[in-house]
């Protein structure tokens, strides 16, 4: 069995992730529609880290 080791990802790493799942977001719906828990959840991260 594997077990599942997290990377911490790196601050430009990060910021792509970020920009790829809000456009992915925006592309359905209008910016004023999505929340920043939307992105976090969509990202699979935590809101302070939005």
């Amino acid at each position: 069995m594997t077990t599942g080791v997290r990377r911490r990802m790196g601050v430009d790493e990060r910021r792509q992730q970020l920009i790829g799942v809000a456009l992915d977001l925006f592309s359905r719906r209008s910016p004023e529609d999505v929340s920043i828990d939307e992105i976090a959840a969509a990202a699979g991260i935590s809101r302070p880290l939005v």
